[in-house]
């Protein structure tokens, strides 16, 4: 029993950090989809924004089976990062396309990173494939913004 309570512990953890990601993810989104000019640039940014969304969707349901409430509250790395967001939009984040393109790369790139770095092979085989579908989706929108940015 205290088995199943500590993998129970260990999947929560994997699966919140996961969650803060991609919460983060949207937040950028947020800030950025209104600054692009570009209408179908902005169309496809906002799709990726709606991957993000359905991912936060499939997580919170995956972690309701396992009988883990997801957390609705930010972490600290989350209120950190989310301050750094809101100090870069005041700072002259330039309207221009490319550059707002560059600051979304670079933040998918980070959250990307870090869902690679989470230990899931503590998980149950179920949340071991959400997260590597998760890890694909991301990776395809991530090469398609570095394909805009070439």
């Amino acid at each position: 029993m205290a088995n199943e309570k500590e993998k129970n512990h260990v999947a929560a953890s994997v699966l919140h950090k996961v969650l803060e990601g991609e919460r983060l993810a949207i937040r950028a989104y947020n800030s950025s989809l209104h600054k692009i000019d570009d209408e179908s640039i902005q169309k496809l940014l906002a799709a990726f924004q709606d991957d993000h969304k359905l991912i936060i969707e499939r997580l919170k349901s995956r972690m309701r089976s396992l009988n883990i409430e997801p957390k609705n509250k930010f972490g600290v790395l989350e209120l950190i990062d989310k301050a750094m967001m809101e100090v870069s939009s005041i700072v002259g984040l330039s309207s221009k396309d490319k550059d707002i393109i560059e600051k979304i790369y670079n933040n998918e790139a980070k959250g990307l990173q870090k869902i690679k770095n989470v230990e899931v092979s503590a998980l149950d085989a179920q949340s071991q494939k959400l997260i590597k579908r998760i890890k694909t989706i991301n990776t395809n929108n991530l090469e398609q913004l570095r394909d805009l940015l070439s």
